[in-house]
């Protein structure tokens, strides 16, 4: 039995949701069978949380809970491993990377509904007001066009005045409504504004790796698809670089998951740092990056590469707790460029095999893929193998 399942059903409670309803007694209404199930599912939830100190938040309790209720299988089967694996379980980390993974896309377009919902919502008070605007024109319009033809027919001077007074008085009630108007245009100018930023924070949101802060790999899926038809079109050069921490399960075995969660931050970082506005970070999967590079020749990027392993070697790590040396992390990378006459997968599948080439041949260093002979002559200039 591994630690996972024994751990569900430990308590003696259940293993999966089929079981937290399975109990057999009278027949009872299903609404409460579906009542009593979910109870059990969302009470056992909270005991794994706190069993393995995950801080209760509504991501980490829809996690646990599909967990325990079991029908997901492949998360199921994830999650029941890194128990496994783990020693304290598994941290806030890398259950955000599981909420991401298995319920990122349906988060993200709930909010993009809600939000689009509420968009919509003020435009129709938008349109509202400028109905309700339109229909005061026209009022004061009529009421103006009623005071011009009775001037042509007054002939004595208090029915004159008296003509200017109501001419003053509507044309302040017409002010007022407008000043009212433009009070409400910028109330739903700026919710919108509002609703666009946090749209876009939310879009953002949704393509970065929750972990180390680079992107995740729904971006990195969605610009190779961009920059690999944008490199066709212009025949630019693109880059790829593949980098992979060595011997990353070894070291989250000897000092931790939350203390390996820090090396992959640190990596991340060092990432950021060294590749700037050249191109795009991403997380590709554990402890795996991936950079895309568009119009960048393959020794600059295969340079790039090597100064992020240089970067990240030099620092050694330190427990804060003790502040004891824990050593320090290395990395391997592959890097190649585009040939227009390939598929992304084809070019993905070439870096990885350069990134294995430089873990079959003792790690910690940078194998650049050759280059293929459709691809962009400058890409090859300076072509060299670190």
């Amino acid at each position: 039995m591994s630690p996972a399942a024994g751990t569900l059903r430990g308590k003696g409670d259940m293993n999966t949701g089929q079981q937290a309803g399975s109990e057999k007694s009278s027949p009872k209404p299903r609404t409460k069978n579906l009542g009593r199930k979910a109870w059990l599912v969302g009470e056992k939830a909270f005991q794994l949380m706190r069993d393995f100190g995950v801080t209760p938040t509504p991501n980490n309790y829809q996690l646990w809970y599909a967990f325990v209720l079991g029908e997901n299988k492949d998360l199921f089967h994830e999650l029941e491993a890194l128990i496994a694996e783990t020693k304290g379980g598994p941290t806030d980390g890398l259950c955000a990377q599981l909420f991401d993974k298995y319920f990122g896309e349906n988060e993200e377009a709930r909010l993009i509904q809600q939000t689009n919902s509420r968009v919509h919502g003020e435009l129709e008070k938008l349109l509202a007001q400028l109905r309700t605007a339109e229909d005061d024109t026209q009022r004061f319009g009529n009421t103006m066009e009623g005071y011009s033809g009775s001037l042509a027919k007054v002939t004595d001077l208090d029915s004159v005045r008296e003509m200017i007074s109501g001419i003053v008085e509507e044309a302040r009630i017409m002010e007022s409504k407008s000043r009212a108007l433009e009070g409400r245009l910028k109330e739903s100018r700026d919710e919108i504004d509002k609703l666009k930023h946090n749209l876009e924070a939310v879009r953002a949101e949704a393509t970065t790796d929750a972990l180390t802060g680079v992107g995740n790999r729904k971006l990195f899926d969605r610009l190779l698809a961009e920059y690999t038809q944008a490199a066709r079109e212009s025949d630019k050069p693109l880059c790829l670089i593949f980098g992979d921490v060595d011997h990353f399960k070894t070291f989250n075995d000897t000092w931790g998951h939350q203390i390996g969660d820090h090396a992959l931050k640190l990596v991340a970082h060092h990432l950021k740092t060294q590749i700037g506005e050249a191109g795009v970070a991403t997380r590709y999967g554990g402890e795996e990056f991936a950079v895309l590079l568009p119009d960048t020749v393959l020794p600059t990027a295969a340079n790039m590469a090597e100064q992020v392993r240089q970067s990240v070697s030099k620092k050694a790590m330190k427990s804060k707790a003790t502040g004891a040396t824990l050593g320090k992390i290395t990395m391997s990378f592959g890097v190649t460029c585009f040939d227009p006459k390939e598929s992304p997968e084809e070019f993905v599948r070439r870096a990885d095999q350069a990134l294995y080439r430089a873990k079959s041949e003792g790690r910690n260093r940078v194998v650049s893929d050759p280059v293929p002979s459709g691809a962009n002559p400058a890409s090859r200039d300076g072509y060299r193998v670190l």
